[in-house]
C-alpha cells in the first residue's frame, strides 16, 4: 500500500507539472465518459435491469402472430384456455386487456378504463390482495364474474382506504358486483394496463366457438421452476399445432412465438437505446485515440529522461508501468468528473426524451457506478498500453546522444497517423449516420397526408354495452350525439369512425376476395374500417369516384362500402372499382357493394406505401366504440370540453378519452424522430471536434519537429505556398484514408442505422458525401493552421533551433 500511495503521489506530481496536457486530456476523456456513463444508466434501467414485477425474469409473453397483424402480439382466450389446462412448463398464464366500465356506486356515476383478466394472468404477475382475496377459474364466464377487485391506490382515492370495502356492491354498466379484495400497493401490470383500477373476470366461457377467433388480448404466463423460454416455447407450440387440427381459427398463416416479457414490453425502443449506447461508444474510442495521441506526443518529449533513468538502473517495465500509472491517475480523475457530469446529462435525457416504456425507472446506482469503474480502466488500457511501449522502446545511447526530435522512430510517426485515421474513420460513422437521421426526419416534416389537419380534434367514446339492446337503438344514440356535437358554436364538421390517419391504430388487415379470385391460393389482404357519413368530407379527404358513405346507408339496405385507390388498382386493375363486390371471408364473409373511392392517406412513416383500405357504414356494421372527428373554424383545442359536455349530455354513462387536436398528435409522433436525430448529431458533431482537434495535434508536433528542416527549405528559397503544401498534402492524405476506411465501416454499421431511420437508405449518397465533404473541410482546416504557422518562423531561428 505504501508503495502504491507514492507511485499514486509521484503521478500526480507529474501530472501537475504539465497542465497543457493534464487538463485538455482530462477534458477530453470526461466528454467521452459522460457520454458512456449517461447513455448506458438509461439502457440499464430502461433494457437491461428486471421490470419491477415479481420474479419477473421468469415471466413470458404469448404471441399469436399473423403476417396481416405486423407488430401485434395478442391471443385468443381459448387457445390460452388449452394452454392452462395441457401446458407443464407454465406454473400459470392467462390473458388480460383494457374495458371501459360505467361505474355506479355510493360515491357517484363515471366512466372509467378498467381491466378484464382472468385469475391466471393476474397471479403471473404476482398480484397479492392487501385485503380479502383474487377471484379464481371458477369465477369466469357468464353469470358468474360477477366479482371485482380494486387496486390500492383506487380504494385509496374512491374509497378513503376504507377497511369494511369487502362485501360492498357497485354497478359496472349496470350490473352488481362485488367487492372481493384489494391488490398491494404498487401493484402494476404493463403496457396500457398499468394504472387500471379495477379488475373483474372475463364474462365469456374461452372455449365458446365464437370466442376463439377474438385476439384481442395480451399474453402473459409464468415458467415453471424447472421449465426455460427455450422448453415453454417448444411445447406451446406442440400444443398450437395440434389446437390448429381441430379448430379452423389456428391455420397455416398463424404462428406461435414465446418470448420474455421484458423483451416485449423494451419493443422498438431497444433499437433506439442501443443505437445510442453505439454511438456513445464511438464516441468514447474517438476520444481513446485523441488522448492516446497527447500521451504518444508527451511521452516522446520525455524520451531523454526516460533513457537516463533507464541508464541510472530502471528496468522498462518499471518506466512502463510509471506511464500506466499516470495514465489510470488521469483516467479515475475523469471517471469521478464524469459521473457527476451523467447525473446532469441523464436529467437533461429525460427532460427532452419522447414517451418510452421505464422511464420513470431511470437512476444511476451502483451498476452504473461499477460500469464507470470498468469503463476507466478498460479506457486506460485502450489510450496508454500503445504510447508507453512505443516511447520506451529506443537505442539507449543514441537517445541520449541526440535530441529527441531525431530520436523519434518512424513508428511512432505511424503509429500517431494510425491514431488519426481511426479517430477520422469513426467520426465519419457518426456523421454518416446524423445525416441519414436528418433526412429522414426532413421526411416526417414534410409528410403531406393529402388533408388538412390543423383544425381536426378527435375524441375516442364507449358506450355502455349493457344499457343498449339492439344495434338500432345504438346507432340511433350516435346519431343524436353527432348531431349534437354539430351543433357546438365553432364546429362546422362532424363524423364518426372506428381508426384513422393520426387517431386509433386502425382494426388490422383481413382477406379479401373479389370477383374471379382463386379462394385456394393466398389471398390479398385490405385494412379495414367503419365510418359514419361525411366521414371524407370532414377529413378532407378526395372522393375520386362514385360517392362516400351516407345516412342512407343503414340497417336494411344492400351492406357498401368505400376503398381508398391503392385498394381499387389492386383489386381491379384498369377497371372502375365501383359497382364491384368484396367479401371478407375472416370476418364472418362480409361481402359489400362499392360504390366510392377515395384518395390514398399516405402513412406517416416515410417510405411506407399506403395500404389497401376499404371503409363501410357504422349504420350497417358498427360498434359500442368510436371515434369523434370533429372539424373546427378556429383552434380546434378550444372545442375540447363543449364535445365533451355535448357527448356526455346525450348519455352521461359514455367513456370518453381525452380530445386531441390532429396536429399536436403529430407533433408529439414527431418527438423520437427529432430526438434520435439531435442525439446522433450531437455525438456526431462532438466526435467531428475531436477528429479536428487530432488532426491539429498531429499537425501541429510534426511542425514542431521539422522547424529546421523548413528552415533550411525556406533558406535555400522555398516560398510560404511550397512550405504549407508540403505539410498540408501529408496531413490530408491521413484525413483521405480516414474517410476512405470510415466509408467501409459505415456499411458494417447499416443495419443498425436502418432500424431507427425511415425512408432513407443508411447507406444514402447524399449523407455519405455531406459526411465526407465535412470531414475533410474540418481536417484541411485544422492542418491548415499550423502548417501556416511554420512559414512565419525566421529561418535562421530556425537553423539555429537545436
Amino acid at each position: 500500500m505504501g508503495g502504491f500511495m507514492r507511485a499514486f503521489r509521484m503521478s500526480l506530481r507529474s501530472l501537475a507539472r504539465s497542465p497543457g496536457f493534464t487538463i485538455p486530456a482530462l477534458l477530453i476523456l470526461a466528454i467521452g465518459m459522460t457520454a458512456a456513463t449517461a447513455i448506458f444508466t438509461v439502457v440499464d434501467s430502461i433494457v437491461l435491469r428486471p421490470l419491477r414485477l415479481p420474479d419477473s425474469n421468469r415471466l413470458v409473453m404469448i404471441c399469436e402472430e399473423h403476417p396481416r397483424l405486423q407488430g401485434y402480439c395478442i391471443g385468443s382466450p381459448g387457445n390460452v384456455e388449452d394452454f392452462r389446462r395441457q401446458t407443464h412448463t407454465l406454473s400459470d398464464v392467462g390473458i388480460g386487456r383494457t374495458w371501459p366500465y360505467s361505474l355506479d356506486d355510493d360515491v357517484g356515476s363515471r366512466g372509467i378504463a378498467g381491466g378484464l383478466a382472468s385469475a391466471g394472468f393476474l397471479r403471473a404477475l404476482g398480484a397479492r390482495p392487501v385485503l380479502g382475496r383474487l377471484y379464481t377459474e371458477d369465477e369466469h364466464g357468464p353469470d358468474r364474474d360477477k366479482v371485482v377487485l380494486l387496486s390500492h391506490a383506487f380504494w385509496t382515492t374512491r374509497y378513503g382506504a376504507d377497511p369494511d370495502i369487502l362485501g360492498r356492491t357497485i354497478h359496472l354498466d349496470g350490473e352488481p358486483y362485488e367487492i372481493i379484495g384489494v391488490l398491494q400497493e404498487g401493484f402494476e401490470a404493463p403496457f396500457d394496463l398499468a394504472g387500471v383500477p379495477l379488475w373483474k373476470p372475463p364474462h365469456f366461457d374461452p372455449l365458446d366457438p365464437e370466442i376463439r377467433s377474438w385476439r384481442g388480448f395480451r399474453v402473459i404466463g409464468h415458467l415453471a421452476s424447472d421449465a426455460t423460454l427455450t422448453s415453454a416455447g417448444e411445447e406451446l407450440r406442440g400444443i398450437y399445432a395440434r389446437i390448429a387440427q381441430t379448430h379452423e381459427e389456428v391455420n397455416d398463416e398463424w404462428h406461435l412465438r414465446v418470448t420474455s416479457l421484458l423483451d416485449v414490453v423494451v419493443g422498438n425502443t431497444r433499437p433506439v437505446l442501443l443505437a445510442f449506447l453505439g454511438a456513445a461508444a464511438l464516441l468514447l474510442l474517438i476520444v481513446c485515440a485523441n488522448v492516446a495521441n497527447l500521451l504518444l506526443a508527451r511521452g516522446l518529449g520525455r524520451r531523454r529522461e526516460l533513457a537516463v533513468r533507464a541508464a541510472l538502473g530502471a528496468e522498462r517495465g518499471r518506466l512502463v508501468r510509471g506511464i500506466l500509472g499516470e495514465s489510470l491517475v488521469l483516467t479515475v480523475l475523469a471517471t469521478l468528473l464524469a459521473v457527476g457530469l451523467a447525473e446532469v446529462a441523464t436529467r437533461l435525457f429525460l427532460r427532452f426524451a419522447p414517451p418510452m416504456p421505464r422511464l420513470d425507472e431511470v437512476t444511476m446506482d451502483g451498476r452504473v457506478l461499477a460500469f464507470a469503474a470498468l469503463l476507466s480502466v478498460v479506457a486506460t488500457t485502450f489510450f496508454a498500453v500503445l504510447p508507453a511501449l512505443r516511447v520506451t522502446a529506443w537505442d539507449l545511447a543514441q537517445t541520449i546522444k541526440v535530441g529527441a526530435a531525431e530520436a523519434e522512430a518512424r513508428a511512432s510517426a505511424r503509429l500517431r497517423g494510425a491514431l488519426v485515421v481511426a479517430e477520422l474513420a469513426l467520426s465519419m460513422v457518426l456523421l454518416t449516420s446524423a445525416g441519414v437521421l436528418t433526412r429522414s426526419f426532413d421526411r416526417y416534416v414534410s409528410w403531406d397526408p393529402g388533408f388538412d389537419r390543423s383544425g381536426l380534434l378527435a375524441v375516442s367514446a364507449f358506450a355502455n354495452t349493457g344499457k343498449y339492446q339492439s344495434r338500432e337503438q345504438l346507432f340511433s344514440m350516435w346519431r343524436q350525439a353527432e348531431a349534437r356535437v354539430a351543433a357546438v358554436p365553432g364546429v362546422t364538421s362532424v363524423a364518426t369512425a372506428s381508426a384513422g390517419p393520426l387517431f386509433g391504430g386502425g382494426d388490422g388487415a383481413t382477406p379479401y376476395v373479389v370477383e374471379g379470385t382463386d379462394e385456394t391460393a393466398a389471398l390479398p389482404s385490405v385494412w379495414w374500417f367503419d365510418v359514419g357519413p361525411g366521414f371524407f368530407h370532414t377529413l378532407g379527404v378526395p372522393v375520386l369516384e362514385g360517392r362516400e358513405i351516407t345516412e342512407a346507408d343503414g340497417l336494411g339496405v344492400e351492406p357498401v362500402a368505400v376503398v381508398n385507390q391503392t385498394m381499387a388498382r389492386n383489386a381491379w386493375p384498369g377497371h372502375s372499382a365501383v359497382g364491384k363486390t368484396v367479401r371478407l371471408p375472416d370476418l364472418r364473409g362480409l361481402t359489400f357493394r362499392i360504390v366510392g373511392v377515395v384518395g390514398n392517406v399516405r402513412p406517416l412513416t416515410p417510405g411506407e406505401a399506403p395500404h389497401p383500405e376499404v371503409y363501410w357504414s357504422n349504420r350497417q356494421n358498427g360498434r359500442p366504440a368510436t371515434f369523434f372527428l370533429v372539424r373546427a373554424g378556429g383552434d380546434p383545442a378550444a372545442l375540447a370540453k363543449p364535445v365533451q359536455d355535448a357527448l356526455l349530455a346525450v348519455d352521461p354513462d359514455l367513456s370518453l378519452g381525452t380530445p386531441r387536436p390532429l396536429a399536436s398528435t403529430e407533433a408529439r409522433m414527431l418527438v423520437l424522430p427529432r430526438f434520435q436525430m439531435l442525439v446522433i448529431l450531437v455525438f456526431a458533431l462532438a466526435a467531428l471536434a475531436l477528429a479536428a482537434v487530432g488532426v491539429y495535434a498531429v499537425v501541429s508536433y510534426a511542425v514542431a519537429r521539422r522547424v529546421r528542416e523548413m528552415g533550411i527549405r525556406m533558406a535555400i528559397g522555398a516560398g510560404a505556398s511550397d512550405v504549407v503544401a508540403l505539410m498540408f498534402r501529408s496531413s490530408m492524405l491521413l484525413a483521405v484514408i480516414g474517410v476512405a476506411v470510415g466509408l467501409v465501416a459505415t456499411l458494417g454499421t447499416a443495419r443498425i442505422v436502418d432500424s431507427v431511420a425511415h425512408g432513407v437508405s443508411p447507406t444514402d449518397p447524399l449523407s455519405l458525401a455531406g459526411a465526407a465533404l465535412l470531414l475533410l473541410g474540418a481536417a484541411a482546416l485544422a492542418a491548415y493552421v499550423p502548417a501556416r504557422r511554420a512559414t512565419r518562423a525566421d529561418p535562421l531561428r530556425a537553423l539555429r533551433s537545436e
